[in-house]
């Protein structure tokens, strides 16, 4: 039995909560073929969830249950996240187990997939590659983010969506020299993904709850390049704790559509947590959730919803290091509370709670 470290439902807000998954990889241990979950239930085609199992560790054939949940559910997508040093430790030359075991289940049930791509993940570039060196971002070679991109496209068909650049404001906030710069890149990266896979889309992602709660909307049509704009929302304020109801959530959405400008926008993570620490409820996430469904059934410019977290994890066991935030919240006294915070935040962002017995926000989406 081997054994591989799987980066899966991080979050690209909050600064990519590093939740590993250890997978006991099994051979022979799922059937060949599988179908698509059927029927599906109400949510809409472009609604998705990302599954994550409710502790660290997890059999293949435990994650495929949890995949064949979600797609009975109806979600329809999730995320898939992916680590550029990784994924490539030397040039063209690729690591695939890891998201291999993640890519097979969305095959097996039917389901596209988001690739997050780690070039720029919130104040953080990359992690890079250690051949690369430690270039700054205006000397990363446009032709080596392609070259890994369309190896992961080629391999994986489910993937029809990817994000390069994940809370994209906070890192042009810190580093605003380099903005012109990537924009660059991005077009050039772009560009190569469409001459060999005109089907994929491709698009940046800023924090919706950050630039609202902060005031920083110009960098949305800054960064708006792509073939949509994407968005990561909590209901929180800057000590991330719940300050939202869901209907004021809502005029959150409605903010969003309106600093994309008419564009295509996506919510590449998006939800709601029931962690009455930080002030959160169950009824107030069926809510939302419901909430959340029907915008994505309604708004025509909305590529896709995906639902941040499926399972909750035990309280406690989501802990988030302060990071040096170069003069951010979390570098303040009121840093060590952020991040407890942010962990009770996320330990409750789940539709199933940790038992696998479902909350209210899963049955407001189960009986849509």
């Amino acid at each position: 039995m081997r054994r591989v470290t799987l980066a899966a439902a991080l979050g690209a807000s909050a600064a990519l909560i590093a939740a590993g998954i250890a997978i006991a990889v099994v051979p022979g241990a799922l059937a060949p073929g599988g179908e698509p979950a059927e029927p599906r239930l109400g949510l809409p085609g472009n609604f998705g969830v990302i599954v994550n199992t409710p502790s660290r560790e997890a059999s293949v054939l435990e994650l495929d249950s949890l995949y064949a949940r979600a797609a009975a559910l109806g979600a329809a997508r999730s995320n898939v996240y992916v680590f550029w040093n990784a994924l490539e430790p030397l040039p063209r030359s690729y690591e695939w187990a890891q998201t291999d075991a993640i890519m097979t289940m969305h095959e097996r049930h039917g389901m596209a997939a988001t690739l997050f791509f780690s070039l720029v993940n919130g104040r953080t570039l990359g992690p890079l590659p250690d051949w690369m060196g430690s270039p700054t971002l205006d000397a990363v070679p446009a032709a080596d983010v392609t070259a890994a991109l369309r190896a992961a496209l080629t391999r994986y068909p489910r993937i029809d969506t990817v994000v390069i650049a994940g809370d994209a404001d906070s890192h042009f906030e810190r580093y605003p020299g380099m903005l012109d710069a990537y924009n660059g890149l991005f077009g050039e990266v772009r560009e190569g993904l469409a001459d060999s896979h005109p089907g994929v889309m491709v698009g940046n992602a800023v924090s919706l709850d950050r630039i609202i709660n902060r005031g920083g909307g110009a960098i949305v049509e800054e960064l708006a390049h792509g073939d949509f704009v994407a968005f990561t929302y909590r209901p929180v304020n800057l000590l991330n704790e719940v300050s939202r109801t869901p209907q004021g959530a809502m005029e959150d959405m409605r903010e969003m559509l309106r600093l994309a400008g008419g564009r295509q926008v996506a919510l590449l993570e998006a939800g709601w947590t029931s962690s009455g620490d930080v002030g959160g409820s169950e009824a107030d996430q069926a809510e939302f959730a419901a909430a959340l469904a029907g915008l994505a059934a309604s708004e025509p410019s909305v590529e896709f919803v995906t639902w941040y977290r499926m399972h909750d994890r035990e309280a406690g066991t989501c802990e988030v290091s302060v990071p040096d935030a170069g003069g951010s919240l979390l570098a303040t006294d009121d840093g060590e509370y952020s991040a407890t915070a942010l962990g009770s935040y996320v330990c409750g962002a789940g539709l199933l709670r940790a038992d696998g017995s479902p909350k209210p926000s899963w049955e407001a989406l189960a009986s849509r």
